[in-house]
């Protein structure tokens, strides 16, 4: 089967019918159309214990034929105003990074930068466009059955993505809770393991018909890094002009 998206830290949050229990309902529910926007804060720990944090704000698009990810810095004041965009499915799919001073030009970022981290974060535009939409088109094979826990029912499954230059991995193998439709872990792999995100389940919370995850961390094993992942809770608004999505325009407007 084809899962089309990963929804790792917003998923089911805001649903207006409660989760079959069963892999199919849950992917069938890991994209979603409205306009969404979140804060989030990412404090990463180099392996030598330097510590960065950065608050920033990410917008969704899907307009038509588009899908679209807008990221944008508050802080450290050195980075504010600096932002990130990815679209996909439309005219000029691809990623851009904007930092204010560089010219004012937004600049494209190619399959090389896609594994370099962004805004000294630890996260890759990579890795964003991971938490944000997964691996669409991605074959999904479950690694075993379903199995009842004390948190309810759990199935492990493996992503794999076809091959393509602006593909950081090849292989993702995650843990899916069936009752909340909600990736609890995933093993990202690049040839050799890469990275490990794990949710915090302590503080998964009830929203409506739905759950959400507010906190997650992401692991660099090659980097020995650490980031925190911090959002708060998804809210729908008022769709965002279809300029705050434009690679030309992206980096003037609200």
């Amino acid at each position: 089967m084809r899962w089309q998206a990963l929804l790792l830290l917003a998923a089911a949050a805001g649903a207006e019918a409660a989760p079959e229990p069963s892999a199919e309902a849950c992917l069938a529910q890991a994209r979603q159309a409205a306009p969404l926007r979140q804060q989030i804060t990412l404090i990463t720990v180099a392996a030598g214990g330097e510590r960065r944090e950065l608050q920033a704000r990410w917008d969704r698009l899907q307009q038509g034929g588009l899908r679209a990810f807008r990221l944008q810095i508050d802080s450290p004041a050195a980075l504010a105003g600096s932002r990130w965009l990815w679209r996909e499915g439309a005219s000029a799919p691809g990623f851009w990074v904007y930092l204010p001073g560089a010219r004012d030009r937004p600049r494209k970022v190619g399959a090389a930068g896609l594994a370099q981290s962004l805004f000294d974060t630890g996260l890759s535009p990579f890795d964003l466009k991971f938490l944000l939409d997964g691996l669409p088109a991605a074959t999904v094979q479950a690694l075993a059955a379903a199995e009842p826990s004390p948190g309810g029912r759990r199935q492990r499954l493996r992503l794999t993505p076809p091959s393509g230059p602006d593909q950081l991995y090849d292989r993702v193998d995650l843990l899916l809770d069936l009752d909340r439709c909600l990736v609890l872990n995933a093993e990202l792999f690049g040839g050799v393991p890469w990275k490990q995100l794990e949710i915090d389940e302590r503080r998964i919370e009830r929203r409506g018909a739905g759950w959400w995850a507010p906190s997650a961390t992401l692991q660099d094993l090659r980097e020995q890094s650490l980031t925190y992942i911090r959002l708060t809770e998804p809210a729908g608004s008022a769709a965002l002009p279809a300029s705050a999505f434009d690679p030309e325009r992206f980096h003037r407007g609200p």
